[in-house]
Formats: C-alpha cells, structure tokens, sequence
C-alpha cells in the first residue's frame, strides 16, 4: 500500500519558463515539498509559488488562473511579465 504522503501530487499551472519549469508538469508530494524542490527557481521566480497547485484544488483552480480579478489569474499575468522582464534583461547583458 502506498503510504498517504506519497498520492499527494501537485501540478504547475504557470506559464512555461525555458530552463526552469514547465506548465503542467506534475510533481509527487504536498505543496510543501515541491516548493523545496524547486527553491533555486522560486528564488529566481517567486510567482512559481503561487501557480503550484495541490491535485485537491486542481479543478478549481485552473478555471481561476483563466479568470480575470482573480487571485490566480493575476499572480499568473504577474509571472509573465516577471519572466519577459528577465528576459529582456538577460538581452541587454548580451549587448
């Protein structure tokens, strides 16, 4: 029998972000332990955060993230600029 702490899955529905997460990979384990995994990226990203959704609420949540006013949808939005915004200044580096 698989132990309780081990069906917990959590599934990123953020935007794709090149070399760092993908949308929609899913992740074993509770919020908790996916945001310590992926603390190097978080770091980097904090809004990754926000868009780790537990299976529990996954339904829900992903009609909020299509929403707009809510929540979800904006800590979405937030994310993206944060990454064209690290991209455009990963550009100007390069110049």
């Amino acid at each position: 029998m698989i132990p309780e702490a081990k069906k917990e899955f959590c599934m990123y529905l953020g935007p794709n972000i090149p070399g760092v997460i993908q949308t929609a990979r899913v992740f074993r384990g509770s919020k908790h332990e996916v945001c310590q995994e992926l603390a190097g990226s978080i770091e980097k990203f904090p809004g990754i955060k926000d868009l780790i959704i537990p299976g529990s609420r996954l339904v829900e949540d992903r009609v909020k993230i299509a929403t707009p006013g809510t929540l979800l949808n904006d800590a979405y939005i937030k994310l993206v600029k944060s990454v064209m915004l690290a991209k455009a200044s990963a550009k100007k580096k390069v110049r």
